[in-house]
């Protein structure tokens, strides 16, 4: 079982997360933050969920909405988080935002909540289709994770370079937008050709 490490050499430490817009340290969002879940996957695409107070007091005494229109806080910001000691801060994730919602529970103070996904998520809102041909599985990967801004680190995968696509049983339609098969029939089987992927 590994040994857990402690995240600070100090004996007494202020651990509360720190928040970064579009690679700026944001105070603001750091203070009225009052929750965060993030969810990561091995292998796949890690997701946040924080949670802010949406009210804040202004330096003349009244109160405002502190996340409105023109906010740094929009979709497709960048957004990270930090934790440990304040002073040497890790990161516990790197996206962008991929949501917003507002929360007005009766009796209580409004609430921002902001969803987040990391880098994977373009392959999430990516719906293409592309032909790869005389490519090895190696070069097709790191032609997509390229596409995505992502740095692969792929080993093996060097052969072989036929290519493989989709077709239905029922009616050897070729994608699932051009088969006539209805759903409980439609049998999709990989098929080895040397000609294209679908």
């Amino acid at each position: 079982m590994p040994v857990e490490t402690s995240v600070s050499r100090a004996a007494v430490y202020r651990a509360r997360p720190t928040l970064r817009l579009a690679g700026q340290e944001d105070l603001r969002a750091s203070e009225l933050l009052i929750g965060m879940r993030i969810e990561e996957s091995e292998g796949g695409m890690t997701r946040a969920e924080l949670r802010f107070s949406n009210w804040a007091s202004t330096t003349d005494g009244n109160a405002e909405y502190a996340f409105e229109d023109g906010s740094r806080i929009a979709l497709g910001t960048a957004i990270e988080v930090y934790s440990g000691d304040e002073s040497q801060p890790r990161e516990l994730f790197r996206g962008v935002v991929s949501g917003l919602e507002a929360d007005f529970a009766p009796g209580a103070p409004p609430e921002l909540v902001v969803l987040a996904e990391d880098a994977l998520g373009g392959a999430r809102m990516a719906r293409r289709s592309k032909v790869y041909s005389d490519m090895s599985p190696a070069d097709v990967v790191s032609a997509v994770a390229g596409e995505l801004g992502l740095r692969p680190s792929v080993q093996g995968l060097s052969a072989p370079t036929g290519a493989t696509s989709l077709s239905c049983g029922g009616c050897s339609a070729v994608s699932t937008a051009t088969c006539r098969s209805s759903a409980t029939s439609c049998r999709w089987r990989r098929a080895a050709t040397s000609g294209a992927a679908n």
